[in-house]
């Protein structure tokens, strides 16, 4: 018997009945695995969910299974991978895998975190204690394969890495870290700091890699000897920097040159001998500088000049043994200056002058104030010179010209007061009243009677509050200055007959006062009217009786003035002729 089939058995099963049967079967479940087997990866494809396997996953075994199966190279063939993956995820980053970028969506909805796009990235290759400290602010994962980018950029305020026995740091430690803005760094072990390190923390506006008390240190605490050049180039948000407690000889120039938002540098308890030219120029906004505890021997000329805003400078426990002139001319908003435990013999003239915000009154408590103790020359005192004695005539009003010098310049209190004798210190009762008495210049009428007077100067470092010789200051050695008042019927010396003229001012430039000299032929009615570079008139002093005789003085005291250049013109009435004269003077504040 001859069976026939149609088409489809003679294709699927050629064989008898129940043979066929089961072949049939067999053949239908290999065919339709055949066409799952083609189907699935497509539909795999076309399904895979948001997060598919990264490309640094796949690194990740490349690089474990090179690790594993050829241990004598693991070291260079671990530096080759990173070197690898870190060249995919820039390529990555600056769109060379754009079809993959171009789905993504920047992070929105938080002002403080900086928007990028959501890429996955491997941090399990960075510092284990850094990787620690990125996944305790990362709530919804664990594991450091899973970080994207955007949990990277979503954290914000300090990333705490102090006090972790840290040795070292790698290269991209902190990529992608751009929205912290502190990094506690202190109290490691840190010898030395990768180049670009902190390039990716640019909201960084706080950053410690000091210590808090460098005299409870262990040894060996977060040694650091030196400063890769552009270290903190792109910190530029930053405002506090603290560098203390470390070993660091030297600092690269322009070091500091772009955190021009900084506004408090710690230094101190480094083994800095020197500092480079313009190390702090730009750092217009600082209000305190700390360069205590170095071997700081001298400073560049003008090295604080920029520093307008500085509030606190320390140079305490250095080896200065002398300051250039003019160190702290800038520095007129300085409430706090510690200059004590150096070498310094002899200050500079004149070098607070300018310091007149800086109060003498110094505590812990306060944390203001002036520190100059335990310096061999300390304590530094005004040096006053009351001047030559005088020979004046009964009723005349008189001016007895002081000066000082040394360090403190005008930034002195003076105080005239009459005593009982030559180099006395004991005040006589009824003193005769001085106009000015707190000047270097102050006036008096002469009285009536023939006599010695005797006055006693001392200046007073500072504007106010007594000095303190414990933190290196005193008040001056006192001087003296004798006025012998003679009468006209008795005198045997008559003035010199001279004509009028205007023979200057004494000292010039001055501040608060000085002294104008004048040559006058006959008793004279004289005016001193004082006018600005506009032609302003802003003071005016009468002296209603000025007797005759060369060189008479005329005490001016213009404290009310800033600093700049004044024309004063002085107007004589002699009789009956009226005598002009004018000159320049300028003021120093």
């Amino acid at each position: 018997m001859v069976s026939t089939y149609n088409n489809r058995d003679i294709l699927s099963c050629p064989l008898g009945p129940v043979v066929r049967h089961a072949h049939c079967r067999l053949a239908y479940f290999g065919s339709l695995v055949s066409f799952l087997f083609l189907l699935l990866p497509g539909l795999a494809l076309a399904q895979a969910p948001e997060r598919s396997p990264s490309k640094e996953a796949d690194f990740k075994k490349i690089e474990t299974l090179g690790w594993e199966t050829n241990p004598t190279r693991a070291v260079s063939h671990r530096d080759d991978m990173i070197r690898a993956k870190r060249f995919w995820l820039k390529s990555e980053a600056s769109g060379r895998f754009h079809d993959r970028l171009r789905p993504e969506r920047p992070v929105s909805g938080v002002s403080a975190v900086k928007p990028v796009a959501q890429v996955s990235v491997t941090i399990c290759d960075r510092t284990a204690a850094v990787v620690d400290a990125i996944l305790s602010r990362i709530s919804t994962t664990n594991d450091c394969s899973e970080v994207r980018s955007t949990q990277l950029a979503a954290i914000t305020g300090t990333l705490n890495l102090g006090s972790r026995n840290l040795s070292g740091l790698q290269a991209g430690d902190f990529d992608g870290l751009n929205s912290v803005t502190g990094l506690d760094l202190r109290n490691n072990r840190l010898a030395v700091l990768p180049e670009g390190i902190f390039d990716d923390l640019t909201s960084l506006t706080s950053l410690h890699l000091g210590t808090n008390d460098l005299t409870t240190l262990p040894d060996g605490i977060n040694e650091l000897v030196s400063l890769p050049d552009g270290i903190f180039d792109q910190l530029t948000s930053l405002i506090r920097l603290r560098l203390d407690g470390n070993d660091l000889v030297t600092l690269p120039d322009g070091i500091f040159d772009q955190l021009t938002s900084l506004t408090s540098l710690h230094l101190w308890g480094n083994d800095l001998v020197s500092l480079p030219d313009g190390i702090f120029d730009q750092l217009t906004s600082l209000t305190s500088l700390v360069l205590a505890y170095n071997d700081l021997r001298t400073l560049p000329d003008g090295i604080f000049d920029q520093l307008t805003s500085l509030n606190w400078l320390s140079l305490s426990a250095n080896a200065f043994s002398t300051l250039p002139d003019g160190i702290f001319d800038q520095l007129t908003s300085l409430t706090r200056l510690g200059m004590a435990y150096n070498d310094l013999h002899t200050l500079p003239d004149g070098i607070f002058k300018n310091l007149t915000q800086l109060p003498l009154g110094w505590s812990i408590s306060s944390s203001i104030g002036l520190s100059l103790n335990d310096n061999p020359g300390a304590p530094f005192r005004p040096v006053v010179n009351a001047g030559a004695d005088l020979m004046v005539q009964s009723g005349t009003t008189v001016s007895i010209p002081g000066s000082v010098t040394g360090p403190w310049g005008d930034f002195v209190r003076w105080e005239w007061i009459q005593v009982d004798g030559l180099d006395s210190d004991i005040p006589i009762s009824e003193p005769l009243p001085l106009t000015g008495g707190d000047t270097a210049t102050p006036s008096f009428a002469a009285p009536m009677a023939e006599g010695d007077l005797h006055f006693r100067l001392v200046a007073t470092p500072g504007h106010e509050g007594p000095p303190d010789e414990s933190l290196g200051y005193a008040n001056s050695d006192p001087d003296w200055v004798t006025v012998r008042v003679a009468t006209a019927t008795n005198t045997t010396e008559h003035p010199s007959v001279v004509d009028f003229a205007l023979l200057g001012n004494y000292p010039n430039p001055f501040n608060p006062s000085t002294t104008i000299l004048l040559d006058v032929p006959q008793v004279a009615a004289v005016s001193v009217e004082v006018f600005n570079v506009l032609g302003q008139r802003v003071h005016r002093e009468d002296f209603p009786v000025v007797t005759a005789g060369p060189s008479k003085p005329l005490p001016l005291y213009v404290s009310h003035l800033s600093s700049g250049t004044y024309v004063y013109q002085v107007t004589a009435h002699v009789g009956e002729k009226v005598y002009h004269a004018g000159r320049r003077m300028t003021v120093v504040k």
